[in-house]
C-alpha cells in the first residue's frame, strides 16, 4: 500500500509541475517589439469600376500586428478590411466603431467576422460614409494605436 501512495503522490506532483510550467508560459507578456516602418502602401490604388482596391499595409507594435487587407469604395461608402494578429491580448471585444477614425470621421459600422475565436486573430470591416481618403487611426488598447494612410 505504501508503494501505491508514492506512485499517486508522484503522479499528482508531476501533473502540477506540468500545469504550472505551461500555464506560466502562456501568462507571460513579451516585451513590446520595436515599431516597423512598413505602413506605407506597397502599390498605388487600383480602380475597378466604381470601387478602388488598395494593396495591403501592415504595422506591428506591442506584440500586435495590424494589417489593412483591402480598401474598397463602392455605393457611396468606403469599406476597409482590418486584420489583427497577436498572442498577447484578447481583442474580441475591441469596438472600433467607437474608436477608429478616417480623416477625422467615425465609421458607420464595424462588422467583425463571426468565426473569430479567442480574440487573438480578429478580422473586421470598417464602413465609412462617402468615398474617403486620409489617415486611418485605429486605437487598440490603452495608449497603443495604429495609423495608416488610405489613398
Amino acid at each position: 500500500m505504501t508503494m501505491k501512495k508514492i506512485l499517486i503522490v508522484s503522479a499528482i506532483a508531476l501533473t502540477l509541475f506540468i500545469i504550472a510550467t505551461f500555464g506560466y508560459s502562456k501568462a507571460r507578456v513579451p516585451a513590446p517589439a520595436a515599431p516597423r516602418a512598413n505602413n506605407t502602401p506597397s502599390a498605388p490604388v487600383n480602380s475597378i469600376g466604381n470601387s478602388a482596391v488598395q494593396d495591403a499595409q501592415s504595422d506591428e507594435k506591442g506584440g500586435i500586428e495590424v494589417s489593412i487587407e483591402k480598401v474598397e469604395r463602392i455605393g457611396g461608402q468606403t469599406k476597409i478590411l482590418v486584420v489583427f494578429n497577436n498572442h498577447v491580448y484578447d481583442l474580441s471585444q475591441l469596438d472600433l466603431k467607437e474608436k477608429a477614425t478616417l480623416d477625422g470621421m467615425k465609421p458607420l459600422a464595424y462588422n467583425v467576422d463571426g468565426s473569430q475565436v479567442g480574440g487573438h486573430h480578429v478580422q473586421g470591416e470598417l464602413v465609412f460614409a462617402g468615398e474617403k481618403r486620409g489617415t486611418l487611426i485605429l486605437p487598440v488598447i490603452n495608449d497603443l494605436s495604429f495609423s495608416f494612410e488610405i489613398k
